[in-house]
C-alpha cells in the first residue's frame, strides 16, 4: 500500500498508487487545508441561500487554488521518487474520487426534477445541464445557454453548480501532460532544485497568459470578434480559469524554497489572506465584473492562506483552519457541494414563498451529503477492489447510468409528459425570436440573423430597439413590418433601455456600458437612416427600481420619483429628437401589465401543472396596473408629444380587455412570465403594430 494526498489534502491509501510529496513542516496531515476547503464550501452554500454573503461564489475560486496545490504536490512528489508520473494512477484516483458521488447525485436529482421542477423550461434546462455534466461539459453548455450563472433561469437549474467540476476535469485532462512535458524538457537541469525552479517559471508563464486572457475577455465589449458574451466565456472557460489552479500549483512546484520556516510572517499572511477572501465574499455580487481583475482578490487570498499555514505549524492559520467543525466541513465538502444546490432549488419550487426554505434546505442537504461521503465517496475511493479494468467499468457505469436517467427526463420533457395542456402552454411560453436568434449584441444591427425580410422587394427598414420589453414585441414588429413590405431589424439588450441617460441600480451603480451602447446604436441608426424605429422598454420598472438617473447632457442627477420621471421624459425626448431630426420616424410602445405573482419557471411544478395548468396563472385589478405604470406612461407621452415625427402605441387594452387583468384566458397565454408577454400574444398584436407603423411612415 502506498500513501497519497487526495483532493481534500488528506492522506489516504490505495493499492498501486505512488505516494505524493509531503510539504515540509506539514506533517502527515495539514488540517488547515481541509479547514480552508470547509470555508470555501460554506461560502458557496451560504451564498446560494440568498444571504448577505453576496460574493460567496468566490468559494469556487478557493477550491481551484487548493486543487492545483494538492494535485501538483502529489504529482511532483511522484516525480521525485519514481522519476515519472503514472497517468493511469492519476486518472484512476480522479475517477474513484469524483465519478461515483457525482453519478448518484445526477441520478437522484433527475428523479426529483421530474417531480418538483416546472415543465416550462427548468426541466429541459436541468436535463441538458445534467447530460453535459455527466461527461464533464456543463460549463460549455451553460456558456451557450441564454442565461448565465447569475441569471434568473439559473436559480431553478438544479445542476447549475457542477460547472466548476467540468472546468476542473477539463483542466486536469491537459495539466499532467503539461507537467510531464515541462519536467522532461528541463531534464538537463544540474540539480533537482534547479529543475523545480525552472518548472515554476514555466508554470508562471502559462498562468500569466491565462490570467491575461481572463482579464481581456472579461473586459471585452460584447460582440467583438464574434464573441457575444466574452465575460461569460471568461467565467466558464477552463483556459481562463487555469491561472487559479496554477496559482496553487506554483506553491507546490516552488518547494522547498517556499516552505522554509517563516513563523514571523505566517500569521501576517493568514490575516491578509483571510481578509482578502472575506472582503471578496462580502463585497462582490452578481453585478461585479467577474472573473477579470476581481478574481485576483480571492485567489491571492487563498494562496496567502495556504502559505501562512505552511510556514508555521503553530501559527494562527493552523489553529484557525484546523478548527474541528471547519475540518469536518472540509471532509464532506465535495458531497455537500453536490447536494446543497439541488435541494435549495427543490425547496424554492415547493415553497416559493417561504423565505427560510433555501437555508433550511442547505442544512438538510448535510444529511444526503454525509451519506454520500461515507457510503459512496469513501467506500469506493479507498476500496482496493477498484483497480485495473474495474476502474474502466466503474467509469463507464458512472457515466452511462446518469446519461440514461437524464435522458429519460429529457424524453419526458420532449413529450410534455403526455399532457396536451402542458404542450400547448410550453409552446406559448417559448423564448422570443430576438433571444433565439442572438440579437442582444450591438452587432445585431448588421447581423443577418436579426433581419426579417418581406416576401418581395423591401420598401424600407424598421428597427426594433430597447431592452427585453422591446424583445417581447419581436414577433409583432416583424409581422407588421413584413406585411407592409418592409424589413425588420431587432437589436435588444436586457436591462438596457434605449434613451439618452445612464441608470443606477441598487448595488450596481451607474450602468456605463449601457450608456455607451445606446450612444453607439444611436450613431449607427443615424447612419443607417431606417424609415422608422420602434422603441420599447420596461420604463415603469426602471423608474421604480433605479437609485438615480443621470441624463446624457450632464444635468443634475435625479433621485426623487418625480425628478426621475421628468429626467426620463427629457432623455427620451432628446433621443427621439435626434432621430427625427435625421428623418427617422419613431414609435414608442408603452409598458405592458406586470404580474409579480406569476412565474411559471418557479410556480408550476410538474405535479401541479399536470393537474391544473390554468392554476399557474395570476390576475390583478386593472386599477393597480394603471396606477403602477402611470408615471412611466405620462413620461413617455410627454416625450412623444414634444416634437414631430413620433407617435406612441399602448397595447394595454389588448392585453387587459377586462377587469381584473389576467395572464391567460383558458389555455391561451398572454404572458410568458411576470414582466413579458408570450410569443402568441406578440403575434396577436401584429395588426396594432401594423396600423401604427402605417400611420407613422405613410
Amino acid at each position: 500500500m502506498a500513501r497519497l494526498f487526495d483532493l481534500t489534502g488528506r492522506e489516504s491509501t490505495a493499492v498501486g498508487d505512488p505516494p505524493p510529496e509531503r510539504v515540509p513542516t506539514t506533517g502527515k496531515h495539514r488540517r488547515d487545508i481541509q479547514g480552508l476547503r470547509g470555508l470555501a464550501v460554506l461560502l458557496v452554500v451560504v451564498y446560494h441561500t440568498g444571504s448577505f454573503v453576496t460574493g460567496g461564489f468566490v468559494g469556487v475560486d478557493i477550491f481551484f487554488v487548493i486543487s492545483g496545490f494538492v494535485i501538483t504536490t502529489s504529482l511532483l512528489g511522484e516525480f521525485d521518487r519514481a522519476g515519472r508520473i503514472s497517468l493511469r494512477a492519476f486518472y484512476t484516483r480522479r475517477i474513484r474520487r469524483l465519478l461515483p458521488a457525482l453519478a448518484v447525485t445526477l441520478i437522484v436529482v433527475a428523479a426529483i426534477s421530474a417531480l418538483a421542477l416546472s415543465p416550462f423550461g427548468p426541466q429541459v434546462t436541468a436535463a441538458k445541464t445534467g447530460l453535459a455534466g455527466a461527461v464533464f461539459a456543463s460549463n460549455l453548455y451553460l456558456y451557450l445557454s441564454p442565461s448565465g450563472y447569475f441569471g434568473a433561469p439559473a436559480a431553478v437549474n438544479p445542476f447549475l453548480h457542477i460547472w466548476s467540476l467540468s472546468v476542473e476535469e477539463q483542466f486536469y485532462i491537459a495539466y499532467p501532460l503539461i507537467l510531464i512535458g515541462g519536467w522532461r524538457l528541463l531534464a538537463g537541469s544540474a540539480t533537482a532544485e534547479q529543475r523545480r525552479r525552472r518548472l515554476s517559471l514555466l508554470l508562471a508563464g502559462v498562468a500569466l497568459a491565462s490570467l491575461a486572457a481572463c482579464i481581456w475577455l472579461t473586459e471585452l465589449t460584447p460582440g467583438r470578434f464574434g464573441i457575444s458574451d466574452p465575460a461569460r466565456l471568461a467565467f466558464y472557460a477552463p483556459v481562463t480559469r487555469a491561472w487559479q489552479f496554477l496559482a496553487g500549483a506554483l506553491i507546490a512546484s516552488a518547494a522547498p524554497a517556499v516552505w522554509r520556516h517563516r513563523p514571523r510572517i505566517a500569521d501576517a499572511a493568514t490575516i491578509l489572506g483571510l481578509a482578502m477572501v472575506l472582503v471578496a465574499a462580502l463585497s462582490f455580487s452578481e453585478f461585479t465584473e467577474f472573473p477579470g481583475f476581481a478574481a485576483l482578490l480571492p485567489t491571492i487570498g487563498a494562496v496567502a492562506l495556504i502559505l501562512g499555514g505552511g510556514w508555521s505549524a503553530s501559527g494562527i492559520g493552523r489553529r484557525l483552519f484546523g478548527w474541528t467543525p471547519l475540518v469536518w466541513l472540509g471532509d464532506i465538502s465535495y458531497s455537500w457541494y453536490l447536494w446543497h444546490w439541488p435541494l435549495i432549488v427543490a425547496a424554492r419550487m415547493v415553497w416559493p414563498d417561504a423565505g427560510l426554505a433555501p437555508a433550511a434546505a442547505a442544512i438538510v442537504s448535510l444529511a444526503p451529503a454525509l451519506l454520500s461521503y461515507r457510503l459512496v465517496e469513501n467506500r469506493i475511493r479507498f476500496s482496493p477492489a477498484f483497480s485495473g479494468r474495474r476502474v474502466v467499468t466503474l467509469a463507464a457505469t458512472c457515466i452511462i447510468s446518469p446519461l440514461l436517467a437524464l435522458g429519460g427526463l429529457r424524453i419526458g420533457t420532449t413529450g410534455n409528459w403526455g399532457s396536451s395542456s402542458i404542450e400547448s402552454t410550453s409552446s406559448q411560453l417559448a423564448f422570443h425570436a430576438d433571444e433565439v436568434r442572438g440579437c442582444s449584441t450591438i452587432d445585431a444591427l448588421s447581423a443577418a440573423a436579426c433581419r426579417w425580410e418581406p416576401s418581395g422587394t423591401s420598401a424600407g427598414t424598421v428597427v426594433l430597439i430597447g431592452d427585453s420589453n422591446a424583445g417581447h414585441f419581436t414577433e409583432a414588429a416583424a409581422a407588421a413590418a413584413n406585411d407592409l413590405g418592409m424589413t425588420l431589424i431587432a437589436s435588444t439588450s436586457s436591462g438596457c433601455p434605449f434613451l439618452a441617460l445612464t441608470m443606477s441600480r441598487p448595488g450596481v451603480g451607474f450602468d456605463e456600458a449601457c450608456a455607451v451602447r445606446v450612444r453607439a446604436e444611436t450613431d449607427r441608426l443615424i447612419a443607417m437612416r431606417p424609415a422608422a424605429v420602434i422603441i420599447a422598454s420596461a420604463s415603469d420598472l426602471d423608474l421604480q427600481v433605479s437609485d438615480a438617473l443621470r441624463p446624457a447632457d450632464g444635468s443634475s442627477i435625479a433621485v426623487a420619483p418625480a425628478d426621475k420621471a421628468t429626467a426620463w421624459a427629457k432623455a427620451l425626448a432628446a433621443t427621439i429628437g435626434e432621430l427625427t431630426a435625421n428623418g427617422i420616424k419613431v414609435l414608442v410602445v408603452h409598458p405592458v401589465p406586470r404580474f409579480p405573482e406569476f412565474d411559471p419557471p418557479t410556480r408550476c411544478t410538474t405535479a401541479a401543472a399536470l393537474v391544473d395548468v390554468a392554476g399557474c396563472g395570476a390576475s390583478r385589478p386593472r386599477s393597480d396596473i394603471l396606477e403602477e405604470r402611470r408615471s412611466a406612461f405620462e413620461s413617455e407621452r410627454a416625450a412623444v408629444t414634444a416634437g414631430a415625427g413620433a407617435a406612441s402605441l399602448d397595447v394595454l387594452d389588448d392585453l387587459c380587455p377586462g377587469d381584473p387583468c389576467r395572464t391567460h384566458e383558458g389555455e391561451r397565454w398572454d404572458f410568458r412570465d411576470w414582466a413579458h408577454i408570450s410569443t402568441g400574444a406578440s403575434l396577436r398584436l401584429a395588426p396594432r403594430f401594423e396600423a401604427a407603423l402605417a400611420a407613422l411612415v405613410g
